[in-house]
């Protein structure tokens, strides 16, 4: 009786220590993408703005395509700033929102399939992870695709289980939302297909699920799917995927980075975190395959090595957040391994205890990680810049600058002038007054000499960036002599 009293207190304290850590992640993922939704646009969300969001569903659906043209996303951004009004938060609504979403999605599958250890490593994983607290917050498609990837696994698991109708519906629909944003996601939507298609019980609807996703993909993309299909295939300084990259950038751009994240400073990194993501995988496929669970195994690996399978085969050019909503099928994975492990020290109290520590500690680290990525300085700056130029009152911009789009949404496509870093000089040096120059010299093929702006008396304000170097802000008010 008294030994029955006991483990019935353990597992009370237990259960309410997982929704004390339970609710700590949450509200820490919450305050953590939310954080940053009013600040200053980068280059790439500016330009979704200007160039997409702003223009319409005719300029999304039909205007000339290009990878920034999350098109599902910018269509509900567009609806949501006639409606709010046009500000940041108002953009990143329609990413921030489904991302957190992802994260609750994929915890509580995780926590009722394989239990409180299970939940709880998925979301510590996924609210650390550097490229979700990065992608998250912006004014671009990557918090549906996050969602869009949790909400195909969830999806296929059941379809896998149970062969119900209803399960290939939800994940046919998933697998469409997370196309018309992403066009990738549509690689492990046929890693999906295939694995259920693989069983005969599920073969004729897999195949169903997999041809209508298809077809409503086509249709959605008809005026510019031969644009999409081009454009994949250029390159944007990064060049095609290689075949090493095909084999290892599942770890180094999303298994090694969301580790990491983990790891408290000072410890040893390299062999360190490859050692424990292959302890955790081996620990997850242990446990799989002893549960039974061969088809769960097959939908969280199948997915990412047909994904970097197709983009080495097709030549695709890649960037690490290209395998962004892959980050979903990772850390189930390496969560599943985790609690594997803390289930199979249940019998060693020393162990257990050990293990405790270890994921105390880690979440510290994990927690410090992302405060420090929440207080960050912006991408990119030009917020300020163009809070700067407001308070000249000076209406004339000049600006010397590779990348234009956050002057455009900032300070306005009609106000400012680009002039050419090469002879910048010439024109500023002789300009007449008033006028604001703006230089942002990190993609500049020789630095910018303002000496003669020092010597006219103008004010600079350097404007500090987390990327892309600083931006100069010079107020000119005072007229060359002749």
């Amino acid at each position: 009786m008294h030994l029955r009293a006991w483990v019935e207190r353990e597992r009370a304290h237990a259960e309410r220590a997982g929704l004390i850590v339970a609710g700590g992640l949450a509200a820490l993922l919450v305050w953590s993408r939310l954080a940053f939704l009013d600040g200053s646009f980068w280059h790439d969300e500016s330009y979704t703005v200007v160039n997409y969001v702003n223009e319409g569903p005719v300029e999304i659906l039909a205007g000339e395509y290009l990878p920034n043209n999350h098109a599902l996303f910018n269509l509900l951004a567009w609806a949501t700033t006639n409606r709010l009004g046009r500000f940041e938060a108002a953009y990143r609504v329609w990413s921030v929102l489904p991302a957190i979403a992802a994260v609750a999605l994929v915890a509580v599958w995780a926590w009722r399939r394989f239990g409180r250890a299970a939940g709880l490593s998925v979301a510590g994983l996924m609210v650390f992870a550097p490229v979700h607290m990065d992608l998250a917050p912006q004014a671009r498609g990557y918090g549906i695709g996050f969602l869009s990837a949790a909400a195909m696994l969830v999806a296929a698991d059941r379809a896998a289980r149970t062969a119900e109708t209803r399960a290939f519906v939800w994940f046919g629909a998933a697998a469409v939302v997370g196309i018309w944003t992403l066009p990738p996601l549509a690689l492990p939507a046929v890693g999906h297909g295939i694995v259920l298609a693989a069983r005969p019980a599920t073969r004729r609807k897999a195949i169903a699920a997999v041809v209508a996703t298809g077809t409503a993909s086509v249709a959605f993309y008809a005026p510019v799917l031969t644009s999409v299909l081009s454009r994949s295939q250029d390159d944007y300084e990064s060049g095609p995927m290689t075949f090493p990259e095909m084999l290892t950038s599942w770890y180094y751009d999303v298994a090694r980075p969301t580790v990491d994240a983990a790891v408290p400073d000072g410890v040893s990194r390299g062999g360190v975190l490859l050692a424990l993501v292959a302890l955790a995988l081996v620990a997850a496929l242990w446990h799989l395959a002893r549960a039974g669970e061969q088809l769960l195994a097959l939908n969280l690996a199948v997915p990412v090595a047909f994904t970097f399978v197709a983009y080495w085969v097709a030549r695709f050019y890649y960037f690490d957040r290209f395998s962004s909503f892959l980050l979903v099928y990772v850390a189930v994975a390496i969560a599943l391994g985790l609690a594997s492990i803390w289930d199979g020290a249940r019998a060693f109290a020393l162990l257990r205890a050990t293990l405790a520590v270890v994921a105390a500690v880690a979440i510290v680290a994990g927690t410090n990680s992302v405060v420090a990525q929440a207080r960050r300085l912006p991408h990119e700056n030009f917020q300020l810049v163009g809070e700067l130029v407001r308070r000249s009152g000076i209406d004339e911009v000049v600006a010397s600058t590779a990348r234009p789009a956050g002057l455009e949404y900032y300070v306005g496509k009609r106000r400012f002038t680009r002039v050419q870093f090469r002879g910048a000089e010439q024109v500023v040096c002789t300009k007449a007054a008033p006028f604001v120059y703006v230089v942002h010299q990190a993609f500049a093929p020789r630095v910018v000499d303002t000496s003669c702006l020092e010597r006219r008396g103008a004010a600079h304000i350097r404007v500090r960036q987390n990327t892309r170097g600083p931006v100069d802000v010079w107020i000119v008010t005072v007229t060359p002599r002749a």
